[in-house]
């Protein structure tokens, strides 16, 4: 057994994950379709959808806590434990402004920590195809952080400039389709490892 293997089978789950979340808008987008024909039908199909988004994620915070398991020896150790520790933290927050009154200071934070916790992931996936020695996949992951980067600013710009927020959206859709791409290589790098 590789000492990379829950470490694949954590990328596996944040892979299976995201397919679930973005299955859930095509479901919803279908269930919407149906509304004329059959209303009962699409209230049944437009419902699975949050439910799908709760297991993609939920399934997607496992295959984090399963990549936890990165040998000690490799730089990535430390970014995956504080990527954990930020999804951690926006899930206790978001649950405890179930039951009590958030501050709106502590509020907020449960929107930054996820996408805290997305970027400190790109970059423990980065670290791990480097520590394994897959050029391709680390230079995806740069892609996608230098692509992020570039797309805040944009949206930044789009501010005093409407039309080019249209720019940040494609910089946005091409990220994840190399973010996608980015998981099929390394889950396989690290089969191999």
């Amino acid at each position: 057994m590789s000492e990379f293997d829950n470490v694949r089978k954590g990328v596996n789950c944040v892979y299976y994950g995201l397919y679930l979340i973005v299955a859930s808008v095509l479901v919803m987008m279908f269930g919407g379709a149906m509304v004329a024909v059959s209303p009962a039908a699409a209230l049944a199909i437009i419902a699975a959808g949050p439910l799908m988004i709760i297991a993609g994620t939920i399934l997607g915070l496992v295959g984090r806590i399963m990549c936890l398991s990165v040998p000690d020896d490799c730089a990535a150790s430390n970014v995956i434990y504080a990527a954990v520790v930020c999804d951690v933290g926006a899930l206790l927050i978001t649950a405890a402004g179930w039951f009590v009154d958030v501050p709106q200071l502590i509020n907020s934070l449960s929107g930054l920590l996820p996408l805290a916790a997305s970027i400190l992931f790109l970059v423990f996936l980065k670290k791990i195809a480097a520590h394994i020695r897959d050029d391709v996949s680390e230079q995806r992951a740069s892609t996608i952080l230098k692509l992020g980067v570039a797309s805040v600013v944009t949206m930044i710009l789009g501010v005093f400039v409407p039309p080019v927020v249209i720019v940040a959206f494609l910089m946005i859709i091409v990220s994840f389709f190399i973010y996608v791409r980015l998981l099929l290589s390394l889950r396989e790098s690290l089969k191999a490892a």
